[in-house]
């Protein structure tokens, strides 16, 4: 009885959480003071716009694409004119304020000779 108990409480605190973080209709900004707009779905699935401040496409609103369950969140961007896409894996805090993740970004450099590059950090977002 005592196991049942536990699981229960914890697979119903567990869906409580994952419904008390809304990423709908949010604003994010990163210390680099990129942005993004997310849009969720009832089944977590992630759109909206992001605009960098670094890099080739600074300022450029552009797709942003992903998926949030619970604390997790993942997405990712195409930058077309930097021939490259980025993806981040985080999570979000238990107040629904921030947002820590790890990024990965690829760059195609279109020539075979040579190296494309692949980058990797992390951004912590806060909600604005």
């Amino acid at each position: 009885m005592t196991r049942f108990t536990f699981t229960f409480v914890f697979l119903f605190s567990s869906l409580a959480l994952a419904k008390s973080l809304p990423l709908n209709n949010t604003k994010w900004v990163n210390e680099d003071k990129s942005h993004m707009i997310l849009q969720e779905d009832e089944k977590g699935r992630l759109t909206g716009i992001y605009s960098t401040f670094v890099g080739c496409d600074a300022e450029k609103p552009l797709p942003i694409i992903g998926q949030h369950r619970g604390r997790i969140v993942t997405f990712e961007v195409n930058f077309p004119d930097c021939n490259s896409t980025a993806a981040w894996n985080g999570i979000v805090s238990d107040d629904g304020k921030t947002i820590k993740a790890m990024w990965l970004l690829v760059i195609d450099k279109g020539d075979p000779q040579q190296w494309d590059e692949t980058l990797t950090s992390q951004d912590i977002f806060i909600k604005q």
